[in-house]
């Protein structure tokens, strides 16, 4: 419905004002591009192959129970979560701030990760030194077609929780 909420955990473990403003923009990202309502059309039709598969089918009714299936699993697909990535950068970038503290949160969060990764089969995120990686790859592009002198990462305002001041952009 176009409601965003985050966890005071997030709040955290940003370190900057920057960081938060890439995650946001990151957010905002798959609903601008309809990441949701593709997911919810992709189970829609899986659940009607599902309905529609014959009892006697059986491989019918698994091919439509695996797709129902890798729908729970992954609720974006790892090239959804990139592209959001991106458009989280550009964003941040074009507001002023600084999108590889959108990379060194990415960074911070696989940290807190269980040691073991997922199989790329359960994984709805790419993995985090490619996603960050990529963050900073695009900085590199953005600089490049559009140079900023001084981009704004605002961690004292986001520790003290005000916002950034016009005068300081």
């Amino acid at each position: 419905d176009g409601t965003l909420v985050f966890s005071r955990g997030l709040l955290d473990m940003a370190e900057s004002e920057a960081a938060l403003i890439g995650v946001i923009g990151h957010e905002l990202s798959h609903l601008d591009r309809r990441h949701l309502i593709t997911r919810l059309r992709r189970m829609k039709l899986a659940k009607a192959r599902f309905q529609e598969a014959r009892a006697g089918d059986l491989q019918a009714t698994f091919d439509a129970g695996t797709s129902l299936v890798r729908l729970w699993t992954r609720p974006f697909r790892p090239e959804d979560e990139q592209q959001a990535d991106l458009d989280g950068a550009r964003w941040a970038y074009q507001a002023g701030y600084d999108p590889r503290e959108l990379a060194k949160l990415i960074q911070a969060a696989a940290k807190q990760l269980p040691a073991f990764p997922l199989p790329g089969f359960l994984r709805s995120h790419p993995v985090s030194r490619e996603r960050s990686d990529a963050l900073v790859e695009c900085y590199g592009q953005l600089q490049k077609d559009e140079p900023k002198d001084k981009l704004y990462i605002g961690r004292e305002n986001l520790r003290r929780r005000i916002m950034r001041a016009e005068q300081e952009f």
